[in-house]
């Protein structure tokens, strides 16, 4: 398995956790419209959007990437964070990291399957785009905990 440098880990779990945090109020807690920022609207081609072929300026919208960008810096972010090394990477740390994305993978989808049969119209759609990030979440969330453990477990054998 292909893994980043350690050196990425302390930052980009840093930016990770502030740009979740950031994001669930966002989403959550703002009016999308008033707090995205004027100054990230430009236009930008768009393969589909619900007034591409309606539009007389063809496949150029307006649009602003505050949202895009977030998304970016939570993907980048957390990939960089649960995929980077350890200080000291063997085949034990190894194992949780993939024990840590299946079971982050089991959640997801139980969640999924839980959302499909018992939320419907808009709120699904609400769903469907934490969907898109609790994987990251749960595996990051899962084997930095996994790690603590270890780590602790470690150390106090040592005592």
């Amino acid at each position: 398995m292909f893994l980043f440098p350690n050196k990425y880990k302390r930052i980009s779990g840093w930016i990770f956790l502030l740009s979740v945090l950031f994001g669930i109020y966002y989403l959550f807690f703002t009016d999308m419209e008033s707090m995205a920022s004027e100054i990230l609207t430009i236009k930008v081609p768009a393969l589909l959007h619900d007034e591409v072929f309606s539009a007389a300026e063809g496949i150029w919208i307006e649009n602003n990437l505050f949202d895009e960008i977030l998304t970016l810096i939570i993907v980048i972010s957390g990939l960089l964070y649960g995929f980077s090394k350890e200080k000291i990477e063997d085949e034990y740390i190894s194992s949780m990291r993939n024990r840590s994305l299946a079971v982050s993978v089991y959640i997801n989808y139980a969640v999924l399957l839980l959302a499909t049969i018992t939320i419907y119209g808009l709120p699904f759609l609400q769903v469907m785009m934490l969907q898109l990030f609790s994987i990251l979440v749960l595996f990051n969330l899962i084997f930095t905990l996994r790690l603590r453990k270890h780590y602790n477990t470690t150390l106090d054998d040592e005592e």
